[in-house]
C-alpha cells in the first residue's frame, strides 16, 4: 500500500511519517549528499575528519526522529565490526619510518601511525553506515524511484523493478516465518544445530517458490493496469529542486571540507 503523502513547498511531496527539513529535500539531493560523503571518506587518512562527520551523522539521525535509544543500540551492535576493522587496519598498515611505537605485543609492534590509520578506517565505515541509515530513514523508496524516473529520465520499468525488489525483502521475512510455522505444525521443526543446517535447503526452495508466485501476480497486475502502454505517464508526486537543496549540498560540502583539515 502506498503511504499517505504530505505536500511541502513548491510542489515537493514526501511520504507521511518523515518529518523535518531533511524529509522535504529532493530525494536525489539526499542521494548526492551520501555520494559526496563517500568521496570525502575515501580521501581521509586521519581519525578526526571521519569522527567529526560521524558526530554530524548522529545529530542528523536524532533530528530526523530516530530514537536515541535505537541509535545507541545500533552503535553497540557495530562495535565488534568497528573493533575488528581497527585492529586489522593497524596490524596490516604500511610501516611508517620514524613513527613511535603505540603498542607492542610479543614480536608485533604497532606504531602510532598504524594505529591512527586503523582507527580512521573504522570511523570511515561508521560514517558511511550512519549517513546510509539517515538516507533510508528520510527517503522512502517510492520517492527515490519516482524522482529518478522524473528527473534522471530513468525508464519507468527500471524504477518499478527497484520498488518490487525493495518490497520483496520484508516479504521474504514473512514467508520464512510462515514456512517455519508450517514445518513446526507438521512436527518437522529441527531440535539441533545440524538439523537447522539441513533445513536450510528446504526453506530456500519454499522461499524461491513463494517469490516466483509473487512475481507472477505482480506481472499480471501490471498487465491489467496497462503498464507501459501509454506515454508519457502521469505521476501523483512531483519533485523540483529548490534553494533548500542547493543550500544543503553547499553546507555539507563546506562542513566536510572543514573536517578534512582537522
Amino acid at each position: 500500500m502506498t503511504p499517505p503523502v504530505t505536500t511541502h513547498g513548491h510542489g515537493t511531496v514526501v511520504a507521511a511519517g518523515t518529518t523535518g527539513w531533511l524529509a522535504g529535500l529532493h530525494p536525489l539531493t539526499k542521494l548526492a549528499c551520501n555520494l559526496m560523503l563517500l568521496l570525502f571518506t575515501l580521501a581521509w587518512r586521519r581519525p578526526l575528519p571521519p569522527l567529526s562527520a560521524a558526530v554530524l551523522g548522529l545529530l542528523l539521525l536524532g533530528r530526523a526522529g530516530v530514537p536515541w535509544r535505537r541509535i545507541v543500540v545500533g552503535l553497540l551492535a557495530l562495535c565488534p565490526l568497528l573493533l575488528l576493522w581497527t585492529v586489522t587496519g593497524a596490524a596490516f598498515a604500511v610501516p611508517t619510518p620514524g613513527s613511535p611505537a603505540f603498542l607492542t605485543l610479543g614480536g608485533l609492534t604497532v606504531s602510532q601511525a598504524a594505529a591512527s590509520w586503523g582507527l580512521a578506517r573504522a570511523l570511515r565505515v561508521l560514517c558511511v553506515l550512519l549517513f546510509g541509515w539517515l538516507f533510508v530513514t528520510v527517503t522512502p523508496p517510492t520517492d527515490l524511484a519516482i524522482a529518478a524516473v522524473r528527473t534522471l529520465r530513468v525508464p519507468p520499468a527500471w524504477g518499478f523493478a527497484f520498488l518490487a525488489a525493495f518490497g520483496t525483502v520484508p516479504q521474504l521475512r514473512t514467508d520464512l516465518a510462515l514456512l517455519r510455522a508450517a514445518r513446526h505444525a507438521r512436527g518437522l521443526s529441527p531440535n539441533s544445530p545440524l538439523g537447522h543446517l539441513r533445513e536450510l535447503p528446504r526453506l530456500g526452495l519454499g522461499l524461491l517458490a513463494a517469490a516466483a508466485r509473487r512475481s507472477e501476480r505482480t506481472a499480471l497486475a501490471m498487465q491489467c493496469r496497462a503498464f507501459g502502454a501509454v506515454e508519457p505517464r502521469t505521476y501523483l508526486r512531483e519533485y523540483r529542486f529548490r534553494a533548500a537543496d542547493a543550500a544543503a549540498l553547499a553546507l555539507l560540502a563546506a562542513l566536510l571540507t572543514v573536517a578534512s583539515f582537522l
